[in-house]
Order: structure tokens, then C-alpha cells, then sequence
């Protein structure tokens, strides 16, 4: 199908005719219309590709510079109306009228692995023209598991070792508590053990 963009212009309307099951064309026009023309020399983009690895991570820049008098209007991923949420990135004006847009690690770790196309759109100028440039971001990896969260009390040297001194024993955090508190216990009841077995033969004697 091929639209008149002068007709457009002209009417602000497009209108179509159409036969529904072979009956009497049916005509269909929308009004209100509103052109937009995108323009690959209002901006460009540098670098236009990057990789992300979820084991290593880190953000990913892009220096972004539009024509005067245009803005960053959306970003967008894998679809042009498929827009990142603004919380996902950072977009800083530099003085040389550049903007760094910066994609978030923790935003990037959630993307399946694969090539992702990003789309950086400007805001229009007088003549709803706009700025509409490509960044192909790679990513690939694995997020680290959490591994081990239990924490080790530094040992403090025996007796035996440093020459002298009581002896502390040593503490390990996690499943099952402290160890020096399950060896005191096990201590007092072999204690207790003994003391019994000496009651016992003293009766019998």
C-alpha cells in the first residue's frame, strides 16, 4: 500500500477504499494525521555496539550527539515502542552538548543471552523530524550464584603456637552455631560421666 505524503499534508486525513466479501467498496478515512520523518543525519551514535557479560559486569555507554535544538525523547529495546523504563538508565548532558546514556548493569542481567537492538530517539524538531539511532548490545554469561554466605571468626594462636597465654577457641558461624559451645557441652558431660561411674563403685565397695 502506498500513501500520498502530499495528499497528507494537504487534507490531514488518509483515506482508504475497501470490499469487504466482494460488496460495494467501503470507504474508510482517518483524520488527524501526523507525519513524522525520521532523519539518520539529525544524530549519531558512538560506540554502535557492545557486549555485556553477566559473570563480569558493568554499565554500557554510548555517547550520544544530536542536531541543535534536539533532546533524547525514549530509549527502546527489541521494538521501537518497546521502551526502557527511565530507572533502568543514566542520560548526562556533557559540555560539549554530547549526552552519555549509560544502560544499568542490574538492567542488562535481566536480558536473555543474545544480540539486543537498542533504539535511542530524539525529540522533534519544527518540521516533526527526529533522530532515531541503532546500539546492538551482545549479552552472554552467567550470573554468579551466591555461594557461601557464612562468615569465619579470625583464629587466635594457641598457647602451643605463640608461646604462652590461654588458648581461645574458634568460632565458626552458620549451621549448627559454635563449635566451642558444642565442645564445652560435650566436655561437661564426659565430666559428669566419670563422676557417676566413681559414685557407683564407691556404693558397691
Amino acid at each position: 500500500m502506498r500513501i500520498d505524503a502530499a495528499t497528507v499534508t494537504a487534507t490531514n486525513s488518509i483515506r482508504f477504499l475497501m470490499k469487504y466479501n466482494g460488496n460495494d467498496e467501503q470507504e474508510l478515512r482517518i483524520q488527524n494525521v501526523s507525519l513524522k520523518k525520521w532523519v539518520k543525519s539529525l544524530g549519531s551514535l558512538t560506540p554502535t555496539e557492545a557486549t555485556f557479560d553477566k559473570a563480569n559486569q558493568s554499565d554500557v555507554s554510548v555517547t550520544v550527539r544530536f542536531a541543535d535544538g534536539l533532546s533524547l525523547y525514549a530509549v527502546a529495546c527489541d521494538g521501537k515502542t518497546n521502551y526502557v523504563a527511565e530507572d533502568k538508565y543514566t542520560a548526562t548532558t556533557n559540555s560539549d552538548g554530547t549526552i552519555t546514556l549509560t544502560l544499568k548493569k542490574e538492567y542488562l542481567a535481566t536480558l536473555a543471552n543474545g544480540e539486543h537492538k537498542f533504539y535511542v530517539s530524539s525529540s522533534e524538531n519544527e518540521s516533526g523530524e527526529y533522530a532515531e539511532l541503532e546500539l546492538t548490545v551482545t549479552v552472554s554469561g552467567t550470573v554468579p550464584s551466591s555461594g557461601d554466605t557464612s562468615e569465619t571468626t579470625p583464629v587466635t594462636p594457641s598457647s602451643e603456637s605463640s608461646g604462652g597465654g590461654d588458648s581461645t577457641p574458634t568460632k565458626k558461624k552458620g549451621c549448627g552455631g559454635s563449635i566451642a559451645a558444642v565442645s564445652v557441652v560435650l566436655t561437661i558431660i564426659s565430666l559428669s560421666g566419670v563422676a557417676l561411674i566413681g559414685l557407683k563403685k564407691k556404693k558397691d565397695n
